[in-house]
């Protein structure tokens, strides 16, 4: 298996007694209930999403010791949020479940082989849909003789928002189904997702009118997909792919038949229109399912969407029923988490890196964490203005990110766990490597320049490596060592 399929470790430590846990409940419950409120209303979130999973894990483990916390108010027991004041709600006429999450092959198996021994007697197979995890936003559609009525976000599962005027935008939505053999009521579960193709350029759109960014995808998805004025969010590339369906009324025979599968219901909503997964495939073994999650740990960053995991479903939509569901989850469907693309860390200071032309680039030192199958320890903050955009302090814990390839990114600071000590920094007049003082290339610029470019040593020695790069003359002898002015690597990246 490739290295994104390794598990969370498993730190939990549960309280000894109901007065500390209780204590330790309250304060994972108040935070809870903050990122979950951020995290479905589309602002920027307040936590990473490997934050997050500790401490509900850690929440639903306390309330598996103390059955009396586990209140129906719990952070741990319910469904994404209240809807937002600022739409009128609407009631969805069948229940939305969150997916129970796993973080282990190991957990996963254990799923897999409660639903096996609950089969029916003379089966022998269970056949599933491995699916990607699509990190959007949840919506239901109401579809009634073939004609968009209603769309909704989840909200708490049972109300959520209506957005419908919004989702009208969306081309990949239709107005109305394609064919003629449909429900006469039908409800289309999706996910609105903004497409990782579009989402940098869109950000840049932003920075450059002096706009508040997102954060990552999901975030634009949630915040355009909750704009006032419609007009907003048809400016917008969100796009939709359905992978379930909720209320049914009104099918005839042939179509309860085709609805008798998830992948039927695939099939089906595919001729109607209706955008699906190309990622999705139909498994019969243990030995598929681990391959599927495999291949989609390595394709994660190349899909047209973001994903943080997989995503089983029992095929068989009669066995749905029987397996049934908690009061939050349903039993016939499990997500696997991958290991997380943003994470934690401590900003422990910033210094300046000297290049080869004398730009002189400010780049986080950061306490080393693992992110994306790779030890990180520095990023590149590019220049004096993109630190006070951010507004990172030396001594913050920071958000961590890096997807794939790219160069590692900070994102931002965790403002909610500063405690004073946190120091401001300021860009150096003087060069680190020669002492001349910095200055911009020409009139405006935002960069600044050593302008020493005839004997200043980091950039002397910048230009001797790149000589030697493999882009150039490739000489395998020749490589870098830490001087004044130019930063060690991380452990992945390439030296010579």
């Amino acid at each position: 298996m490739a290295n994104e399929t390794e598990p969370l470790a498993d730190t939990l430590v549960v309280p000894d007694n109901i007065d500390a846990a209780t204590q330790r409940w309250e304060e994972l419950a108040t935070l809870l209930r903050s990122a979950q409120e951020a995290y479905h209303s589309g602002t920027n979130p307040l936590m990473t999403d490997e934050r997050y999973d500790r401490m509900i894990r850690e929440l639903r483990a306390i309330e598996e010791a103390y059955p009396q916390l586990a209140v129906d108010t719990s952070p741990a027991q319910t469904v994404g949020a209240p809807a937002a004041t600022g739409f009128p709600p609407v009631r969805h006429l069948e229940r939305l479940f969150s997916l129970q999450d796993v973080f282990s092959l190991a957990e996963l198996h254990e799923w897999y082989d409660g639903v096996v021994a609950d089969l029916p007697s003379g089966v022998s197979e269970l056949a599933c849909t491995a699916e990607v995890k699509i990190d959007g936003l949840a919506l239901n559609l109401r579809y009634e003789q073939g004609r968009l009525t209603v769309a909704a976000t989840r909200g708490d599962g049972v109300t959520g928002e209506d957005v419908t005027r919004n989702v009208r935008t969306i081309a990949a939505i239709p107005e109305q189904l394609s064919g003629a053999d449909y429900p006469d009521v039908m409800e289309v579960r999706g996910e609105v997702f903004f497409p990782l193709a579009e989402f940098a350029a869109f950000n840049e759109r932003l920075r450059a009118a002096n706009a508040r960014v997102f954060a990552n995808p999901r975030n634009a998805a949630a915040g355009s997909l909750r704009q006032k004025d419609p007009r907003v969010t048809a400016s917008r590339p969100l796009s939709f792919i359905a992978h379930g369906v909720g209320a049914v009324s009104g099918a005839s025979a042939a179509m309860v038949g085709r609805l008798a599968t998830q992948d039927g219901v695939y099939e089906a909503f595919a001729s109607w229109g209706l955008p699906v997964s190309p990622y999705t495939e139909l498994v019969s073994s243990w030995e598929d399912i681990e391959r599927f999650i495999s291949a989609y740990a390595d394709a994660r960053y190349t899909l047209l969407h973001g994903i943080d995991g997989a995503v089983l479903k029992v095929n068989d939509r009669a066995l749905q029923q029987r397996l049934g569901a908690t009061s939050r989850v349903p039993r016939w469907a499990v997500a696997y988490k991958y290991p997380p693309e943003e994470v934690e860390t401590r900003l422990l200071d910033i210094q300046v890196q000297v290049g080869r032309t004398g730009r002189v680039t400010p780049f986080a030192v950061m306490e080393p964490i693992r992110v994306a199958g790779s030890t990180v320890a520095l990023a590149t903050l590019h220049n004096q203005q993109e630190v006070a955009r951010k507004g990172v302090l030396i001594g913050d814990m920071v958000v961590l990110r890096k997807a794939g390839d790219v160069i590692p990114e900070v994102v931002g600071p965790v403002v909610a766990a500063r405690d004073g000590s946190e120091i401001e920094w300021h860009m150096p007049t003087q060069c680190p490597s020669c002492g001349t003082a910095l200055a911009p290339a020409k009139e405006n610029d935002v960069d600044l320049r050593c302008p020493n470019a005839r004997s200043c040593p980091a950039q002397l020695a910048e230009r001797v490596a790149h000589i030697g790069a493999r882009s150039a003359l490739d000489i395998e002898t020749l490589g870098r060592r830490r001087h004044c002015g130019s930063p060690i690597q991380n452990d992945d990246a390439p030296t010579r």
